[in-house]
C-alpha cells in the first residue's frame, strides 16, 4: 500500500468496502483508500437491486448511520404510553400484548413463529389486524425511547425477520387476510419506520444485512401502498396509508422512487382530508369516536411534519385544527360520546383530546364544566350530520344532571354508515333515557352485524327492510334546520330518503324543561308496515303500558314517559326486547318502545317526557288551535302545565 495524496476533493468513486477507519474505492485499475474523516458517503436514487447488493449494503448503513440527528418520530395519540416498558419487557420473554380483546398471546420462539396459526382464534378481527399490524414493535420502541434499553430493539428485529420470511410480498394476493390488509400494512410501515429511526444509530457493519433487508421490506411497502389498486379511497384507512407512504418518502429522500411517491401521498392526503373532513372539522364518517380518533391520527401527523420541516396541506391542517370545537357538544353530561355510529360508550378524560387546551369549550365540556371556558350556545347544528340542545351548561343547576340532545342523519360514504338516520338520543338528570346501541367491537359476531340494521336505531323503518344503505343514496339524508324559537324553544328538523320509496321527515320540539314532542312524516310509494323504535337504556322497567301510552320507570327513580297522541293513522305499540354495548364485546339487555302503522302517508305524534321520579309524568295532553297554528298542551301530575307551539 503507498500513500497518495493524489486525491482531488471533489472526486467521486464507486465504493467496495469499508476496511477500519477506511473507505476502499476504485480508482481505474487501482484500488484506493480513503480515510472516512476526510470524505462523505452519498447516496442518490437508489434502486432495490443496490440495496440488496452486499458489497453496498454497509455504505448504505453507514450513510444513515452517519446524519447526526434523528428525524422527530411520529407519535400516534391514540396509543397508550405509560405501560409501553412494561409490555416491552413482557414481550421479550414471549409474552405479547395488543389491545384488542383476548388481548394476549405466548411465543415461545419468535423465529419460528407462526403468524397465522399461531395467533389464538378469536371473532375479534382487530386482535389479529394489531398482530400483523405490529402494535408491539410500536410498543417496543416506544420503550426504547424511554429507558434505552436495546433487548427492546434487538427483539423487534427478530420479529420484522419473522414476519418478513413467512410473507413475501410477490405472494401478497394469496396471503393471510391480515397480513396485507390495507390499514394494517399501512400501520406495519408506520412502527417500521419509526424502530428504524432509532436502531440505526446501534448498528455497525455486523448489521448491515438486517439494515439491507429492512430498508427492502420498506421500499416493497412503498411500492405496495402507492399503489391504486390497494389504495383505500374515501376512507380513513386511505389516509394512514397516505401517511405511511409520505413517512417513507420525506425519510428516505434517496431512494429511487421517494421523490413520486411524496407527490402521491401529498395529493391523495390533500383529497381525502378535504372529502373526509368538511370545511368547518366535521368528519363525515357518522360517528363520535371517529372524530376524535381521526383527529388524533392528523395531529400526530402535522406534528410529525412540522417537527422535521416537511410540506402539508394548508387547508388539510386547517381542517383537522378545527375537529376539536365539534366535539364539545357530541359529549354527553357524563362525559361519553353520544353513541352515533360506531362509537362506544367510554368514560373520555381530557388527555384524550391533544392540545385540548387551546379548545376551552371542549375542556368545559369533558371535565364536567370544572375547568375551560362555558359554550355558550345551547342549539347546535353541526353540517347536515347532527344537532345537539343541551339544557344547560352547570350555571343553575349541578352539570352532570342537565337534560341532553341528538339526532343524527348525513349519508356521506360507507364507512362506519349504520341505518340510523333521523335517530335520537336522550340523556337528563345523571343518566341515558333513551341511547343509541353503539358498535359492539369489531368483530365475527351477530352482535355486530346486528348493530348496523334499521332496528337498533330510534328511529323508523319499513317493516323487515333492515338495511337500504346503497352507495347510490349517498347525499340523500340531512340534517334540515336547528333553531332556538321566538318563544325560547329549541326546535330540529331532518329528512332521508334512504328507505325503499319513502320520504321520512322527523322535527323535534323542547320545551328546554323535560319535554319533547318528535313528530315523524312518512311518504311513501305505496302502503307500507312502518315501525318507530325507542329503546331505553338498561335498568327502566316497564310500568303502564296501553296502545298508545308507555311509562317505564328507571332502578334509579327516572321515568320515561312516551304518548302517542292521535293522528289519521291508528298504530299498535308493544314492548320489545334490545341490547346496548356501552363498550366493546359488552351486550347488555334493555327494553325497547316499537309502534307499528301500515299507511302509504301519515305520520307519528310522539310525546317524549323525561320524569326525575316515579310520580313525575304527564296527566293529560291534548291538541290546542293556538294563534300560530297547533299547540300541544300537556298538564303534569303535579298540576303544572305547559304547551309546546307544534306549527
Amino acid at each position: 500500500m503507498v500513500k497518495t495524496d493524489k486525491v482531488d476533493k471533489q472526486e467521486t468513486f464507486r465504493p467496495q468496502r469499508i476496511n477500519g477507519r477506511y473507505f476502499e474505492v476504485a480508482s481505474g485499475e487501482s484500488t484506493i483508500y480513503i480515510e472516512q474523516a476526510d470524505s462523505q458517503v452519498v447516496l442518490q436514487n437508489i434502486t432495490p437491486n443496490e440495496m440488496n447488493d452486499d458489497r453496498l449494503a454497509p455504505f448504505i448503513l453507514y450513510y444513515y448511520t452517519k446524519q447526526g440527528e434523528k428525524n422527530t418520530p411520529y407519535f400516534n395519540h391514540s396509543y397508550e404510553l405509560s405501560n409501553a416498558v412494561s409490555r416491552a419487557d413482557e414481550a421479550i420473554t414471549g409474552a405479547w400484548t395488543v389491545p384488542a380483546p383476548p388481548h394476549q398471546l405466548t411465543v415461545d420462539e419468535v423465529g419460528t413463529f407462526d403468524w397465522v396459526k399461531q395467533i389464538p382464534s378469536s371473532t375479534s378481527n382487530s386482535f389479529p389486524f394489531q398482530i400483523h399490524g405490529f402494535y408491539l414493535l410500536e410498543t417496543l420502541t416506544n420503550a426504547y425511547i424511554q429507558n434505552s434499553n436495546q433487548d427492546y430493539l434487538h427483539y423487534g428485529r427478530d420479529m420484522i425477520q419473522s414476519w418478513d420470511s413467512k410473507f413475501p410480498i410477490a405472494d401478497r394476493e394469496s396471503a393471510y387476510k391480515w397480513a396485507f390488509d390495507q390499514h394494517g400494512t399501512a400501520l406495519r410501515t408506520i412502527s417500521f419506520v419509526n424502530y428504524w429511526n432509532e436502531s440505526r444509530f446501534l448498528m455497525d457493519t455486523e448489521n448491515a444485512e438486517f439494515h439491507s433487508q429492512l430498508m427492502r421490506m420498506l421500499y416493497e411497502h412503498a411500492d405496495l401502498l402507492a399503489d391504486e389498486e390497494f389504495y383505500k379511497a374515501k376512507h380513513n384507512h386511505g389516509i394512514f396509508q397516505d401517511m405511511a407512504l409520505l413517512m417513507i418518502a420525506e425519510s428516505f429522500p434517496e431512494l429511487e422512487r421517494a421523490a413520486e411517491w411524496k407527490r402521491i401521498a401529498n395529493e391523495r392526503f390533500t383529497t381525502q382530508v378535504n372529502q373526509g373532513v368538511s370545511s368547518t372539522g366535521l368528519h363525515l364518517e357518522h360517528s363520535p369516536t371517529y372524530q376524535l380518533f381521526l383527529y388524533q391520527t392528523l395531529i400526530g401527523m402535522i406534528d410529525w411534519a412540522e417537527a422535521n420541516g416537511y410540506t402539508l396541506d394548508a387547508e388539510a391542517k386547517r381542517r383537522a385544527r378545527s375537529m376539536p370545537e365539534h366535539m364539545a357538544f357530541m359529549i354527553k353530561p357524563n362525559s361519553t360520546f353520544v353513541q352515533f355510529g360506531d362509537t362506544s360508550g367510554d368514560v373520555l378524560a381530557p388527555d384524550s383530546f391533544p392540545y385540548i387546551q387551546n379548545y376551552p369549550e371542549l375542556l368545559y365540556s369533558v371535565t364536567g364544566g370544572t375547568q375551560g371556558q362555558q359554550p355558550t350556545e345551547r342549539v347546535v347544528r353541526q353540517d347536515d350530520q347532527y344537532v345537539f340542545f343541551r339544557q344547560h351548561w352547570g350555571e343553575a343547576a349541578p352539570f352532570d344532571q342537565a337534560i341532553n340532545f341528538a339526532m343524527t342523519a348525513g349519508f356521506h360514504g360507507m364507512p362506519h354508515k349504520h341505518f340510523d338516520d333521523l335517530s335520537i338520543d336522550l340523556y337528563g338528570f345523571g343518566a341515558d333515557y333513551i341511547v343509541e346501541t353503539g358498535r359492539y367491537g369489531y368483530a365475527r359476531a351477530l352482535e355486530r352485524y346486528s348493530v348496523f340494521k334499521g332496528d337498533a336505531h330510534n328511529s323508523i323503518q319499513i317493516e323487515g327492510e333492515d338495511f337500504p344503505i346503497t352507495a347510490d343514496k349517498i347525499g340523500m339524508s340531512h340534517i334540515t334546520d336547528a333553531k332556538q324559537l321566538p318563544n325560547g324553544q329549541y326546535f330540529a328538523s331532518g329528512q332521508h330518503q334512504l328507505m325503499t320509496g319513502t320520504t321520512h321527515e322527523r322535527s323535534v320540539w323542547y320545551d328546554t324543561r323535560q319535554t319533547f314532542v318528535v313528530r315523524d312524516e312518512l311518504a311513501s310509494d305505496k302502503q307500507n308496515p312502518f315501525l318507530q323504535r325507542f329503546h331505553l337504556a338498561p335498568g327502566f322497567a316497564v310500568v303502564t303500558q296501553t296502545n298508545d301510552e308507555v311509562v317505564a320507570t328507571h332502578t334509579d327513580g327516572r321515568t320515561l314517559h312516551m304518548i302517542q297522541l292521535p293522528t289519521s293513522t291508528v298504530g299498535t305499540l308493544e314492548i320489545g326486547t334490545s341490547h346496548i354495548s356501552y363498550a366493546d364485546y359488552t351486550w347488555f339487555e334493555r327494553k325497547q318502545l316499537i309502534t307499528r302503522k301500515v299507511m302509504k302517508a301519515g305520520d307519528y305524534v310522539t310525546v317524549l317526557h323525561l320524569g326525575k321520579t316515579p310520580e313525575d309524568r304527564v296527566q293529560s295532553a291534548e291538541w290546542v288551535e293556538g294563534a300560530e297554528g297547533k299547540v300541544l298542551r300537556y298538564t303534569l301530575m303535579n298540576g303544572h302545565t305547559e304547551q309546546v307551539q307544534v306549527d
